[in-house]
């Protein structure tokens, strides 16, 4: 049986290349992650900025010709839990026997 923790929610903004989509967004936040992708729920677009509508201060920021993206990303750690008092593999050898 699975279990789950209580989700976190992380509002977050970043600067990506005009023309992403958002399965680049999505892969970006897994790599981003490394070796804990598995508990990346979900990533939900929020707001995308084009680089035109820009106010002056971020461009300043040296953006480029790139997009801002305001994104929800969720994470939920999953446990599995067993109510067995033993594992699989016993119970197997000993109906074996």
């Amino acid at each position: 049986m699975l279990r789950s923790f209580t989700p976190l929610l992380l509002d977050m903004s970043y600067s990506v290349p005009a023309g992403y989509v958002e399965e680049d967004i999505n892969e970006d936040i897994r790599e981003a992650l490394g070796d804990k992708q598995n508990i990346l729920e979900s990533v939900e677009i929020l707001s995308e900025t084009a680089y035109k509508d820009l106010l002056q201060k971020y461009r300043a920021f040296g953006i480029a010709n790139d997009q801002r993206i305001f994104v929800r990303i969720t994470l939920r750690h999953l446990i599995e839990r067993s109510f067995r008092s033993k594992p699989d593999h016993d119970l197997l050898q000993e109906d074996k026997l």
